[in-house]
């Protein structure tokens, strides 16, 4: 048994499956950094909207007595700070190309897959699921090069590396018996 999964591990097709887990790992990494910049962006408008003194909240009753009071201070000042910090972010732009590497990293993973079908349905890995993983491979060097000056975290890449390896387990891949 260990020499048959010795020899599993070695077939070049797992390179087709290696690069669909890549895929999907960063589909999952690039879309949780777009869902955290959106959030944090939603936030900055709500704080931004809510303090200008032409909005109904600024106007509560709550706001002038109290612990109120201490509480729209430091609204105002966040806000003070959030307006002048706002530009220098660049979230709409890291938004829009974290979008685009989402989209990128998506049709690659569904390109991926549809190379794993064909391998399944010709029971072989032949000349023609090489070449159109080598156009697959060609697609994500474009898609490395548009993460260029994006920050990498190492903890929500563990974490989606993780859900990865759930999603596609090694034992779920076909092998071919001849390589």
């Amino acid at each position: 048994m260990a020499d048959n999964i010795e020899r599993n591990l070695k077939h070049p097709v797992w390179n087709v499956y290696e690069h669909m887990r890549t895929s999907r790992l960063n589909v999952l990494y690039y879309t949780s950094k777009l869902q955290f910049y959106g959030r944090l962006q939603l936030f900055m408008q709500i704080i931004l909207a809510a303090t200008v003194p032409s909005s109904a909240i600024a106007g509560f009753e709550i706001w002038d007595f109290g612990i109120g009071k201490y509480a729209w201070e430091i609204l105002v000042v966040l806000s003070s700070i959030i307006a002048f910090a706002q530009p220098f972010l660049g979230l709409q732009k890291k938004i829009k190309k974290i979008d685009e590497i989402v989209v990128g990293y998506k049709i690659l993973y569904f390109d991926l897959q549809d190379i794993r079908h064909k391998i399944e349905e010709d029971q072989a890995y032949l000349k023609s699921h090489k070449k159109l993983h080598q156009s697959a491979k060609d697609r994500r060097k474009k898609l490395e090069i548009k993460e260029t000056g994006l920050r990498y975290n190492g903890r929500l890449n563990r974490k989606c590396q993780k859900l990865a390896a759930i999603e596609l387990p090694a034992k779920k891949f076909y092998i071919p018996k001849e390589i």
